[in-house]
């Protein structure tokens, strides 16, 4: 005769969440209980939706291990299913504010599509040798900006946060997004000039605007540079940039194995363009919050950081450039964890200089999706500084 114990939502969510964010034990135990706690209600809010949809019954444990994704033994993860969870983003990170993080998926993550800390831990660690195992704190963090074109646009010149221009304050937003990480602001490298023999363009049929093919630009920056190549690029464009022939355009796209990632303005987007469109390039808090989303997205790739297919989150898939301008600009607990482990830095600190930079943008260039990141990093800061509202 068989017994069956019952686990509790809570304790199945208390497991998901070790198994996604790993070892935390090397973190102050304030931090790590913060990590755990924030992970593991994001897995109850999942839970209580499907119970509330009928999806689970009360004291059926088989759909509850199956609606919290609980980790399986290396032999059982290959029996599952790997279909795609589907993921709606949003900007609501906490629903009705009640928490900081909020789960995105409604079906279990396959094996093929998640990245948990050890995984990515693992991946990192090969990324430098295929021969033997290099330690993160040897891996450099030294991240070279360089802008790839020259720009006319006149509401650049009167750019002001806080006495910096727009290139600066650029360089000033990836230092405190990735602190531990050296950002040097290169000169122009103008691409048009110096790999105009390597590099890929073409008219888009509908925009009838010319387009760069990205790969051709991180696959190449490295050589023509003279950078070296343990070093990381981030190379920034005024010309609209595609993929691959068969697809219209993209805002930035990244390769963590040529670790070089190239992001552009995208004015002139297929889906949304209307012929005898001519768009004057503007800068406000809608072209900024664009800037601010895709550089942040495309950088925190080149660290092997894959799509985020857990929690709602900065490093969300997206199909449109309408859905990754609506994501959230902040990191889930997994994905936070991933970078704090490359970058070594203070979580609390970051996350009170994010708050200090993000006011002074809102000041002078407002947009409402800035304002809800302020108060998000009010609530997260609190959070952070008092044990009451852990």
């Amino acid at each position: 005769m068989f017994s069956c114990c019952v686990t509790s939502p809570e304790k199945l969510a208390e497991r998901k969440a070790k198994y996604l964010l790993g070892n935390v034990d090397k973190l102050d135990e304030d931090l790590q209980q913060w990590l755990q706690k924030e992970a593991s209600q994001c897995q109850l809010i999942e839970h209580h939706k499907k119970k509330k949809n009928g999806a689970i019954k009360d004291n059926d444990t088989t759909n509850q291990s199956d609606a919290l994704d609980i980790a399986l033994s290396p032999d059982q993860e290959n029996t599952r299913d790997s279909s795609t969870p589907d993921v709606q983003n949003t900007l609501e990170i906490a629903p009705d504010n009640a928490h900081l993080f909020s789960p995105i998926s409604s079906a279990p993550v396959g094996m093929r599509d998640r990245q948990t800390y050890r995984m990515w831990k693992a991946m990192i660690e090969l990324s430098e040798s295929f021969i033997c195992k290099t330690h993160i704190t040897d891996i450099p963090k030294t991240l070279h900006f360089f802008p790839l074109e020259t720009y006319d646009i006149p509401t650049l010149d009167d750019f002001d946060i806080n006495g910096m221009n727009f290139l600066q304050f650029l360089v000033k937003f990836l230092e405190v997004f990735f602190p531990g990480l050296t950002v040097i602001h290169e000169d122009l490298f103008d691409i048009n000039i110096h790999m105009n023999d390597v590099i890929t363009s073409r008219f888009h049929k509908v925009t009838g605007k010319k387009q760069f093919l990205v790969r051709d630009l991180y696959c190449n920056l490295h050589k023509s540079t003279k950078v070296p190549y343990r070093h990381y690029i981030l190379g920034l464009t005024w010309t609209d940039l595609y993929p691959k022939e068969e697809l219209n355009f993209v805002l930035g796209e990244a390769s963590s194995g040529s670790k070089c990632a190239v992001l552009g303005f995208g004015r002139y987007e297929p889906m949304t363009f209307k012929e005898g469109d001519e768009v004057e390039l503007m800068m406000d808090g809608a072209l900024l919050w664009q800037l601010l989303r895709v550089a942040s997205h495309e950088t925190t790739h080149l660290f092997g950081i894959k799509h985020c297919m857990f929690f709602s989150c900065a490093m969300n898939e997206s199909k449109s450039v309408k859905a990754a301008l609506d994501q959230p600009l902040f990191l889930c607990p997994v994905c936070l964890r991933k970078l704090q482990k490359f970058l070594g830095f203070d979580i609390r600190k970051r996350y009170s200089d994010l708050l200090e930079l993000c006011t002074a943008v809102q000041n002078s260039y407002p947009s409402p999706q800035l304002n809800q990141s302020v108060e998000w990093l009010k609530r997260c800061v609190t959070s952070l500084s008092d044990p009451a509202h852990r």
